[in-house]
């Protein structure tokens, strides 16, 4: 049995802990703290432990690069279990490690963010996906992780609800469920902070095609009461997740679209929306670039029923450039040059396991997470949600930017520092640094005019020293420590510094010293600006369309097989195959032309270049009907 042990240093004392035991904070939002000012941390033993005088044992502070520092005061209270430690640090990130003593090593340790709260206007861009509703069942912890967004700078976090759990039986709401729901977009309100509502499930009595709702009449129904209960508290509604996948069962994007149109309209039929406080509705959400999947979904009307346009990215941060390019040349075809494009799942995991990342591993996801924030901002994406914001294991990875605990690895502080740094800034090109491992070297320019560029270097090569345009104001790691170059041999220029492969700097320079040095003119300026310079200057577009009238393909499963990239025929050739579409009304009065509540279409159709016969379609508010084809093959 291992045995843990603590040492205080002004007392001597220890505890003793059984297996499986540890400290656990007073409160996670301790471990964000402003710079050069006292503070003290605290922490709780469990209440099975045992307390003993015992030999003397470590308690230290850590870099940011896991170099170990110094030992570090602490006291504790015997009656109350409470430990104390106080710390003064200067900005950036710092691990507290408690060591057992040479025979109970413990190295238990928690992450510190020392940056100020941030002040001013958030930036829009900066948002994060949470998932607290799902991921995170205490609620101290819940308000803890929303209080330290609102400090860190973030102003909207992406939250899933399901569905089939808020409204179980058709027209009656359990708005907590078992997972609070409406507590946490109530906390998050509290906090100034908008919730991205997503949903991505269907309930039973929708009569659901594969996992999508069948009745749309219901589905937009349900979602204007959704919307009229929460939408003080959204600043967007995303609609499914990653449909494009599994998740959307595989199926051609018309099917996903048809759900769009329902609960986008029935969003914009709440009262708030109708009188002006409007809501983004957020389509697209995919996993991966489909050609086929995006094309069907544009010709069906997705990107005219909606306000912006998401997608998700595993890949590295030098891809990102590429992958936003390929969207943005996507909407372009589609003449939405101007939509907004928002990024709403991109993560780095670390390996599972540990409660805490190895150093090697958080500085791995620290870089991948923050450079892909800056290149989806230097690339002109609207809003970015690195993922996940707590603790998460999948498979063999894990996702959290905060540890078992919730105190914050390096990613977390690396997203801190990228809000500091960039918060309503602009990008405007690039410097040379004249170095083939320096794979980006972005510039931003903030509103007082001064600038940071932002180093990103390649995982291969070796320490080595570049030459920058100009003197720098000042250095700062990818999780906002300051860089010194203290070795005998770092003797360095005024313009010089020396970068460590894989990593990420931020540098500051003066208004003036800059000018006539940065290219702007490169591709990441050009997919940012898609329409040119005045692109930028072109205002938001006007609330998504919203038709009382909807058209969805019902495939027969016997004669046709659905799959990611269209329907494939199974009928034999020289047979007759049936094509039925399902019509849905959503008005809510009948039409002054209409006899007996109904209302009159003519429906007209083709199949590629082949018309079909129009039809007459008589149909009552509220409900549809299916309207048939005898195609022969």
């Amino acid at each position: 049995m291992m045995r843990y042990v603590l040492c205080f240093f002004a007392f001597w004392f220890s505890v003793a802990i059984s297996q499986g035991v540890t400290l656990r904070p007073e409160n996670v939002r301790q471990f964000f703290i402003e710079p050069d000012v006292e503070t003290v941390l605290h922490f709780h033993a469990d209440e099975n432990i045992t307390l003993e005088i015992s030999d003397e044992i470590e308690f230290r502070l850590r870099s940011s690069d896991g170099e170990l520092l110094r030992e570090l005061p602490c006291t504790f209270t015997l009656n109350e279990k409470t430990v104390r430690v106080p710390v003064t640090l200067s900005p950036g990130f710092w691990e507290i490690e408690f060591v057992g003593h040479h025979l109970n090593p413990i190295k238990q340790r928690f992450g510190v963010v020392v940056q100020p709260a941030f002040q001013g206007s958030r930036d829009g861009f900066f948002a994060i996906d949470g998932a607290l509703s799902w991921l995170v069942g205490d609620d101290a912890l819940r308000e803890d992780l929303v209080e330290i967004a609102a400090r860190s700078g973030i102003g909207m976090i992406r939250e899933r609800v399901s569905w089939a759990a808020i409204e179980p039986e058709e027209g009656r709401f359990d708005w907590q469920a078992n997972n609070r729901y409406e507590k946490l977009r109530k906390t998050c309100k509290e906090h100034g902070i908008q919730v991205l509502e997503l949903f991505h499930d269907a309930p039973g009595w929708t009569d659901r095609i594969e996992k999508y709702p069948g009745d749309l009449v219901k589905t937009a129904r349900s979602w204007q009461t959704v919307a009229e209960r929460w939408r003080d508290t959204w600043g967007g509604v995303e609609i499914w997740n990653e449909p494009d996948i599994f998740f959307g069962s595989n199926l051609p994007a018309d099917q996903y679209v048809a759900v769009v149109r329902a609960a986008a309209h029935g969003i914009r039929q709440s009262p708030g929306d109708r009188f002006g406080e409007h809501r983004p509705v957020v389509g697209g959400v995919v996993a991966h670039f489909h050609p086929d999947w995006l094309q069907c979904a544009a010709e069906n009307g997705l990107l005219e029923f909606t306000d912006a346009f998401s997608f998700h990215s595993y890949d590295r941060a030098a891809d990102m450039e590429t992958l936003v390019e390929k969207y943005r040349r996507f909407l372009q075809k589609h003449r939405h040059s101007s939509m907004p494009l928002w990024l709403t799942e991109c993560g780095r995991p670390w390996r599972r396991g540990p409660d805490r990342p190895p150093t090697d591993q958080d500085f791995e996801s620290a870089v991948d997470i923050a450079m892909k924030g800056v290149e989806a901002r230097a690339c002109g994406v609207d809003r970015y949600f690195p993922f996940v914001y707590p603790f998460y294991e999948e498979n063999d990875n894990n996702f959290g930017m905060t540890d078992r605990l919730g105190t914050p690895c390096r990613s977390m502080a690396a997203y801190v520092q990228m809000i500091q740094a960039l918060s309503c800034t602009k990008y405007v090109g690039d410097i040379d640094v004249g170095d083939e491992n320096v794979l980006r070297a972005r510039v931003f320019r903030h509103p007082e005019g001064n600038y940071t560029a932002v180093l990103y270097t390649s995982a291969q090569g070796e320490r080595r020293k570049i030459k920058l345009p100009e003197t720098v104001t000042k250095i700062e790691s990818v999780t906002g420590n300051l860089v010194f170059f203290t070795e005998p041999d770092d003797v360095l220029a005024d313009d010089e510094m020396y970068v460590e492969p894989g990593r990420m700097y931020y540098l500051g320079f003066d208004e003036q010293t800059l000018a006539g040095k940065i290219h702007g003119t490169t591709r990441a300026y050009r997919i940012c600006h898609p329409g040119g310079v005045s692109e930028l200057f072109r205002p938001r577009r006007q609330p998504a369309l919203a038709s009382d009238l909807l058209l969805r393909f019902q495939y027969d499963k016997e004669k046709a097989v659905a799959a990611t990239d269209g329907y494939l025929v199974t009928t034999e050739p020289g047979k007759t195959l049936r094509l039925t579409v399902r019509v849905f009304s959503f008005a809510e009065n009948p039409a002054s032309d209409s006899q007996g509540g109904e209302t009159t279409h003519y429906l007209h159709a083709c199949l590629g270049d082949l018309p079909l016969p129009s039809q007459l379609v008589r149909i009552f508010p509220q409900s549809f009907v299916d309207v048939s084809w005898e195609v022969d093959l």
